[in-house]
């Protein structure tokens, strides 16, 4: 999306990236410095990927692998790579640069939070179903643990935390996508709500497995990690909520 942006801005090199990720000749991650200057962390896909575009404060750039110092780190989410990434700020090719970087990259950040509400409302409703099963699978005392009215309330409260986060996700992409008047509203909600629903059903969902759910043989304990690491990976929570506030009162997009 953000490259993407860019190509149609005209920015020097975009639309030859583009061209290579279409041909799958190239892998590109971006980072986001958001205070530090040529210093990236927790680079999303950062330890496979062989171009990164690098966002700042004013500019983006366009840099490769190979030109700058890339650190894999061992993500919390273990369906996910990260990497810490420096870059030597005055000799990365800056693509874009001002308004045109600034509002490229806001609109890039509005889609990738709703395409994240939308994995997080996905994840919600696989959780759940996962707590199901195994509730339904599993005896103790002669019969399904699912049939034990703490289960049940459990289960049935995790129910109408995935709708809403599913609600909330379809909403707000629909918003995005007509154009409506209120779609920064429903975007700035998604982007902490869902995956803060995600976190609750995961969660329950190792409390319905047992001590088992935290063990490698099942999955309980990748959707809870995958959730915690939604909750944190476009905005700390604070900030998302913070941000929906300010949208709320004064009306301001993201």
């Amino acid at each position: 999306m953000l490259l993407a942006g860019l190509a149609a801005g005209g920015a020097a090199g975009a639309a030859e990236q583009l061209a290579a990720i279409a041909a799958g000749d190239s892998i590109v991650a971006v980072a986001y410095a958001a205070s530090t200057p040529g210093r990236f962390r927790n680079v999303l896909d950062g330890d496979v990927a062989d171009v990164f575009l690098l966002v700042g404060t004013h500019t983006v750039a366009l840099a490769r692998a190979a030109d700058l110092t890339v650190t894999a780190r061992g993500p919390f989410d273990l369906t996910r790579g990260l990497a810490d990434v420096v870059a030597d700020v005055e000799r990365v090719p800056v693509i874009a640069d001002g308004d045109t970087a600034r509002e490229t990259f806001r609109s890039a950040l509005i889609a990738a939070r709703l395409a994240l509400a939308a994995d997080s409302a996905g994840g919600a409703q696989a959780a759940l179903r996962d707590a199901v099963e195994y509730a339904r699978g599993r005896i103790q005392f002669g019969r399904p643990i699912g049939g034990f009215q703490a289960i049940k309330h459990i289960l049935a409260d995790r129910y109408v935390d995935a709708e809403l986060a599913l609600s909330v996700a379809r909403l707000a992409i629909e918003a995005h996508v007509e154009g409506a008047p209120d779609a920064a509203q429903h975007a700035a909600l998604a982007a902490f709500y869902c995956a803060e629903k995600y976190s609750a059903v995961a969660a329950d969902d190792i409390q319905v497995h047992g001590g088992v759910g935290f063990t490698a043989e099942y999955a309980a304990h990748l959707y809870r990690r995958r959730a915690d690491s939604n909750r944190l990976l476009l905005g700390a929570p604070a900030e998302l909520r913070a941000d929906y506030m300010t949208t709320m009162i004064g009306g301001r997009e993201l």
